[in-house]
């Protein structure tokens, strides 16, 4: 029968004595711009609360008595328009006369 054991041994793995490898971090180019582009995109996003805040707080002023202004109007010094008739294209075309 055949030794198991030692062959246990045999294909069992054995532990390294090196120390393990620790990871560096490095920086993408992706990664800065997606960070920009965030950054834009909160500000845009708080720009317009901003300006929706503002337009919620319109309050429009109140219109004047008008029957306690008693308006003057005063007659134009202007002379009063004379209607000319319109000329038109076909106006300006030789007419022909019927026989």
């Amino acid at each position: 029968m055949p030794n198991f054991a030692k062959l246990h041994e045999a294909t069992k793995t054995k532990q390294s004595s090196a120390e393990l490898t620790v990871p560096v971090c490095f920086d993408l180019v992706s990664e800065k711009r997606r960070l920009k582009a965030l950054d834009i995109r909160t500000e845009k996003q708080r720009q317009a609360e901003q300006e929706e805040q503002a337009q919620r707080k319109f309050k429009a002023k109140q219109l004047p008595d008008f029957d306690s202004l008693h308006p003057c109007i005063m007659p134009s010094q202007k002379p009063i328009t004379v209607p000319v008739q319109p000329k038109f294209a076909s106006d300006l075309l030789p007419r022909k006369e019927k026989p």
